[in-house]
C-alpha cells in the first residue's frame, strides 16, 4: 500500500509545477490573444518523426549537467518526447478544426510551443535530481534490497507488459519504443524507492486527509530544495528544433 501511495504522490509531485501541456488546453485561450489565429482549410497533417530526433543525437551523449551530476540525451528525451507528444496533441485538435497553430508560434511571453517540451523536460529532470539530494541531505538511503526489489518489478512489468513468460531483454526492446533506455527505467524505479523512504513508516494506517497533508509538505519540501538545483546545457548541446523533423502522414 505505501509503495502505492508513493508512486501516486511521486508521479504528482514530478508534474507539478511543470509547463505540462495538461495546462496548455486551459491557457490556450491566452496564447490566442498574443498570435492571429485564424479559420483556415484544414493542412495536410504534419507529424513529428521521433525516430529522427531521437537520432540526432547519440543515446548516452552528455547533454549538459544538474549540478555537476551529468544527463544524458536517452534521458532528457524520454521526458522531452512525452511532452512533445502531448503538445502535438493539442496542436492537432486546433488544426483539425481549421486553426492555424504550428510550433514557432508563441506560448506565452518569450517562448514558443517548440519551447514547451525542452523547457518541461528540464524541470523533470530537476524535480528527479531534487528528490536524490533531499533524500542525501537528510541521510536517507535506499533500502539494502534496493536492486532485488527493482529486479522483482521489472520482471513483474514485463509479464504484466507481454505476457507470462516474457524475458527481461524483450521488456527492454518494448521500452525502448517508447524511447525509455533500462539504465533510465531503472533511474527511475531507484527514485520512486527513494522516495517511498521518505514517506513515514504509517501513511498507510493514516487518514486520508492526514496523509494528504504528510505529502503536501513533502512536495513543498522537495520544490525547496528543487530550486537549490540547475540544469546547465552543454556547450555544444541545442536542443533540436522539433519542426526540423516534421514528417507528412
Amino acid at each position: 500500500m505505501k509503495k502505492i501511495m508513493a508512486l501516486a504522490a511521486l508521479l504528482c509531485f514530478l508534474f507539478t509545477g511543470v509547463l505540462s501541456v495538461f495546462q496548455v488546453k486551459s491557457l490556450h485561450a491566452e496564447a490566442v490573444q498574443d498570435q492571429q489565429i485564424y479559420a483556415v482549410e484544414a493542412p495536410a497533417a504534419a507529424s513529428v518523426d521521433y525516430e529522427a530526433l531521437y537520432r540526432s543525437h547519440p543515446a548516452e551523449e552528455v547533454i549538459g549537467t544538474v549540478n555537476g551530476d551529468p544527463v544524458l540525451w536517452e534521458e532528457y528525451f524520454y521526458f522531452y518526447c512525452g511532452y512533445a507528444a502531448e503538445v502535438e496533441s493539442v496542436m492537432n485538435y486546433y488544426n483539425q478544426y481549421g486553426y492555424a497553430l504550428s510550433w514557432e508560434d508563441p506560448y506565452g511571453e518569450g517562448m514558443t510551443w517548440a519551447d514547451v517540451p525542452a523547457e518541461s523536460a528540464e524541470q523533470s529532470i530537476l524535480q528527479v535530481r531534487g528528490i536524490e539530494l533531499y533524500a542525501a541531505e537528510n541521510g536517507i538511503s535506499l533500502p539494502a534490497d534496493a536492486e532485488e526489489q527493482m529486479d522483482q518489478l521489472i520482471e513483474a512489468t514485463a509479464e504484466s507488459a507481454l505476457g507470462e513468460g516474457a524475458t527481461v531483454e524483450a521488456f527492454e526492446e518494448y521500452l525502448a519504443k517508447g524511447y525509455l533506455s533500462m539504465p533510465v527505467y531503472r533511474r527511475m524505479l531507484s527514485t520512486n524507492l527513494l522516495y517511498e523512504q521518505l514517506l513515514p513508516e504509517n501513511i498507510e494506517e493514516m487518514e486520508a486527509e492526514e496523509a494528504q497533508a504528510v505529502q503536501e509538505i513533502l512536495s513543498e519540501n522537495l520544490q525547496k530544495t528543487m530550486e537549490k538545483l540547475s540544469f546547465v546545457p552543454d556547450e555544444a548541446f541545442q536542443v533540436p528544433a522539433v519542426q526540423n523533423f516534421l514528417k507528412i502522414s
